[in-house]
């Protein structure tokens, strides 16, 4: 089992566009929240909740990202909204299995949200930081 320490914003995920680094942001502290949660023993339903936000979340923000994407004419948005689709059917694969009452997958959730942070933003969203900052964004 990896152990998650507590996840600190870096600068360099920073993609200039305000309202994404906002959202960008807001996941670190469900991140973080989830840490909190795990470590005080707060349990399956707390999984369940942070689960339920993240859905929630993720759904807003991949539509920020991709409305801004597309009304700028970004050249690689099929690609970046596959992306999305992939984290959102990992997120569903982990509300079923929730749902079904496993709470062993806790410590896979908190790798995926941790590597959706460290890769998803840091190698893929900045991809199209320059493009978005060009565009006025």
């Amino acid at each position: 089992m990896k152990h998650f320490e507590i996840f600190k914003w870096d600068p360099m995920l920073d993609t200039g566009v305000d309202i994404i680094d906002q959202q960008h942001k807001m996941l670190t502290r469900i991140f973080n929240k989830q840490i909190d949660y795990r470590d005080s023993f707060k349990g399956f339903d707390a999984l369940k909740k942070t689960l339920e936000r993240v859905i929630k979340f993720a759904e807003l923000h991949f539509k920020t990202e991709e409305d801004l994407l597309k009304k700028h004419n970004y050249p690689d948005y099929d690609y970046h909204k596959y992306e999305h689709t992939k984290i959102m059917d990992t997120l569903k694969k982990f509300e079923s299995e929730i749902n079904r009452g496993n709470s062993r997958v806790s410590s896979e959730f908190l790798e995926f949200l941790y590597e959706w942070l460290d890769h998803h933003v840091r190698y893929e969203d900045i991809k199209f930081s320059g493009f978005l900052k060009a565009a006025g964004c």
